[in-house]
């Protein structure tokens, strides 16, 4: 069994452009839940890349799209999914042009879309009722409707949800 090392974890806010890290100084660099929303999302990884050490691990899940996604084939997750709409191609592509090898790469929106809209449709009732003490039943329809066409369309392989791990190239893999 491999050890893992434990020590303090350090958390501070940031801009994706700019980390307030010298150059060369991390092990890791982890995104969860925020890469959709770096745009350009290759800002971010040329970031990452200049303040990790060399051979150090970019890590990140990322909702991703088909490389064509638009109104036609996303219809009202085009405008309730409120971030970037990356595809796995550009996101590969960005890592390699940054000098990361992907090392891992795993496709999870089996796990995230399916069992969030179920409980969605399943508890709608109850989360209506929440969600109507602060918004218009409007919004509520809006949210409903955009949760089935989620589920939809990752049945439809439209979107997916992407874990990566990514090495740091060492200068002389260059």
């Amino acid at each position: 069994m491999a050890s893992v090392e434990s020590g303090p974890i350090s958390k501070m806010n940031s801009t994706a452009r700019m980390l307030p890290f010298a150059d060369s100084s991390l092990d890791r660099v982890i995104a969860l839940e925020s890469a959709q929303h770096f745009k350009p999302i290759g800002d971010f990884f040329s970031e990452s890349n200049r303040v990790l050490k060399d051979d150090g691990i970019l890590a990140l899940a990322i909702p991703t799209a088909v490389e064509d996604a638009n109104l036609a084939n996303l219809g009202i997750l085009k405008f309730t999914w409120s971030s970037e709409h990356y595809s796995e191609k550009q996101i590969c592509n960005e890592l390699l042009e940054n000098n990361f090898e992907i090392i891992d790469s795993k496709n999870i929106g089996r796990n995230v879309y399916p069992p969030l809209a179920d409980y969605y449709i399943e508890n709608r009732n109850e989360l209506r009722e929440k969600i109507l003490t602060r918004y218009s039943k409007y919004v509520e329809k809006i949210l409903f409707e955009s949760m089935k066409k989620m589920k939809t369309s990752f049945e439809k392989g439209l979107i997916d949800y992407q874990m990566l791990k990514c090495k740091k190239l060492a200068l002389d893999s260059r």
